[in-house]
């Protein structure tokens, strides 16, 4: 009983703070969330609704409209994704834009009218992206000790001098599988080719320093892949990514999807045939120029589902917004996106699922 009472003053303090909403005095505040990429085709737009009475709840009808250099060019009042359990209603907008053009989102709902405003950043300067060769590299995942293999990705900026940058890195895979030799009449025809799904991949940051978080350096992975130029103001800076190929395959080679099947014609327990496969596969690595207050806003959101939550060492977080007439953030950035070839690997009933390379 002592304890708590000694609590009581800390929480006191801890829990005083004025937060000033755009409600006038209102019950219930709309907040918008979304992200605005130059090199996006589909934007998602989510709102919600928080209530001083109730908590959060399911926001009313919308229309969302997007405005480029102030001509009207997406306009949706139909949710793509409404989650109840969530209290959420998001809303896509197909448009293009590019770097230098003027933004201008709104949000219009029973409760009023919400808007962002922004002027579409520069792309990113990207110098060079190289696959780089495999690392095994031990890391905590969990509070489980793993060991695993990687491939390096090397991707080389230009940061420009003089002023607080901000980017996000992404890296997707895509492949081809082509099959090069079969039986005749037997089968898929030879030439056949079929493209599994892309595949959006984890980017660990275990050697990449700009990447660690700073009150979690053993954490493998920094979810939004967000980092600053603080460190590297004004230069070019090489950031070394680590990605992992599909767990099952061999990890001789950096495979991202499943193999094709292969299969294998018998008679009297001897192979007489078996198909011959090969990947094509690629990556494309993109780079992102955010806002810096993107920046602050994600590192709050990582802080808080990952940081200290004990109230007498938790520093409460700070949530930048940008909407005028509600609450939330919306991001307006550019990005620049790099292809790397991977080599093609092959696969036959003697090297499958690790494949080779010829």
């Amino acid at each position: 009983m002592k304890k708590i009472l000694l609590l009581l003053p800390f929480l006191a303090l801890a829990c005083t703070s004025e937060l000033a909403l755009p409600s006038d005095g209102a019950d219930e505040v709309l907040i918008v969330n979304g992200s605005l990429c130059s090199a996006d085709s589909v934007h998602v737009v989510r709102i919600v609704s928080s209530s001083a009475s109730e908590g959060i709840i399911l926001p009313p009808a919308a229309k969302v409209t997007l405005f480029v250099n102030d001509v009207a060019k997406a306009e949706s009042t139909a949710p793509s994704d409404e989650k109840a359990y969530m209290k959420s209603r998001s809303y896509k907008l197909e448009c293009r834009f590019s770097p230098g053009d003027e933004l201008r989102l709104t949000v219009e709902t029973a409760l009023g009218k919400c808007e962002v405003e922004g002027t579409v950043p520069a792309a990113p300067k990207v110098i060079d992206v190289r696959q780089g060769e495999a690392v095994e590299l031990t890391y905590d995942d969990y509070g489980n000790v793993e060991t695993r293999s990687f491939t390096r990705v090397f991707l080389t900026l230009s940061d420009p001098a003089g002023e607080r940058n901000a980017y996000r890195v992404k890296a997707r895979a895509m492949a081809v599988h082509e099959l090069k030799d079969g039986p005749e009449g037997i089968g898929l025809p030879g030439g056949y080719k079929t493209a599994p799904a892309p595949a959006d991949l984890t980017v660990y940051n275990l050697l990449e320093p700009a990447m660690q978080l700073p009150w979690s350096t053993n954490n493998p992975v920094n979810d939004f892949n967000v980092f600053s130029d603080d460190t590297f103001d004004g230069q070019t800076y090489s950031l070394d990514l680590c990605l992992r190929g599909k767990s099952g395959t061999s990890g001789k080679y950096l495979l991202f999807f499943s193999p094709p099947s292969v299969g294998s014609y018998y008679r009297d327990g001897v192979v007489y045939y078996s198909d011959l496969w090969c990947s094509h596969q690629w990556l494309d690595v993109e780079l992102e120029a955010i806002p810096y207050d993107t920046w602050r806003y994600i590192m709050a959101e990582e802080y808080d589902s990952e940081g200290p939550v004990i109230p007498l060492v938790y520093e409460p977080t700070l949530f930048p917004s940008n909407v005028k007439g509600g609450l939330g953030y919306v991001s307006i950035s550019s990005a620049t996106i790099s292809t790397i070839q991977l080599p093609d690997v092959y696969f036959d009933v003697d090297h499958y699922p690790g494949g080779y390379i010829k």
